[in-house]
């Protein structure tokens, strides 16, 4: 059950494990502690935006 929740919630999130343990009501460090033990294949934090065209 929580390894669905955290999973759900992350991909809610868009793998912002800030904005997911926020939502869960948990601190951040205990969510990290949750993944890593869950086994709970956590997307890749998100790399820098782009913003208007290149060149």
């Amino acid at each position: 059950f929580k390894r669905r929740l955290i999973e759900a919630t992350l991909h809610q999130m868009r793998g912002n494990r800030t904005h997911t343990a926020r939502a869960l009501g948990l601190q951040r460090t205990y969510l990290l502690r949750l993944i890593r033990e869950l086994g709970v294949a956590a997307p890749p934090p998100p790399g820098p935006r782009r913003t208007g065209a290149a060149g």
